[in-house]
């Protein structure tokens, strides 16, 4: 009998622990939501609009992803946001503006080049990958006061837990805006053709529709060719 108790009070202890860590990592989301939120209001963004995502989101294809009915159970971060700019509808959207914030590292870089980017924040179409010599060659061209060679620039997808220290975002919640850190930041050309985006919006079951003349300006971002396509994106399921 006094077993039995220890194993039903170990369970609960375990029990216990697990919904106090569901609730700390809420909590940290709501806290990186809420920097994104900050941001988006102190650089004027008015385009933005939050949505949260189904818990499974990630499972879904591109296509899925972009074509949801409107009858989802997404809910919007209504509290966060004032009510002028909250959108209470799922993506709706064409799967091209289905896009990412990716953190390269320039594994070149060295103390004695503070002319030369460390690091760089990657919007990027979902459909699409990051082609880093592309990366590397906009950096260089984009240095007008001072050159920058070959050598010192190799732009390789930063660790995670690198990201995660300098934009203070978890995986799949990184947004170019509210980021712990000060990175330069670039949009993928093609990006440049569409009218809106959607992007992570500071924890990975939130995201960010932003116009994308808006997010270009008020981040003062770089464009360039740094992509090329990915074969299967629509149909096979993306765990970003």
């Amino acid at each position: 009998m006094h077993g039995e108790m220890m194993f039903m009070v170990d369970e609960g202890v375990v029990e216990l622990e697990e919904r106090v860590a569901a609730l700390d990592t809420r909590l940290r989301g709501l806290e990186s939501v809420a920097r994104v939120v900050l941001d988006i209001r102190s650089r004027q963004v008015y385009s933005a609009r939050l949505h949260r995502a189904p818990h499974d989101y990630y499972d879904w294809t591109l296509a899925d992803r972009a074509y949801v009915s409107t009858t989802s159970s997404g809910t919007s971060l209504a509290l966060l946001m004032p009510p002028s700019i909250v959108r209470r509808k799922f993506l709706q959207c064409n799967v091209a503006q289905l896009c990412k914030s990716i953190i390269m590292e320039n594994v070149a870089w060295k103390s004695d080049m503070p002319h030369v980017p460390r690091f760089v924040c990657v919007i990027v179409q979902y459909k699409a990958k990051i082609n880093s010599d592309k990366v590397a060659k906009l950096i260089r061209d984009a240095s007008t006061s001072v050159k920058i060679s070959r050598k010192q620039v190799n732009f390789q997808h930063a660790p995670p837990d690198t990201s995660a220290l300098l934009t203070g975002f978890e995986f799949n919640g990184v947004s170019p805006f509210g980021m712990s850190t000060a990175i330069p930041v670039i949009v993928s050309a093609p990006v440049l053709e569409l009218p809106y985006i959607w992007l992570g919006g500071g924890a990975h079951d939130v995201k960010l529709k932003v116009s994308v003349t808006q997010c270009v300006q008020s981040l003062s971002a770089i464009a360039g060719d740094v992509s090329e396509s990915r074969q299967h994106a629509l149909t096979t399921p993306l765990q970003n």
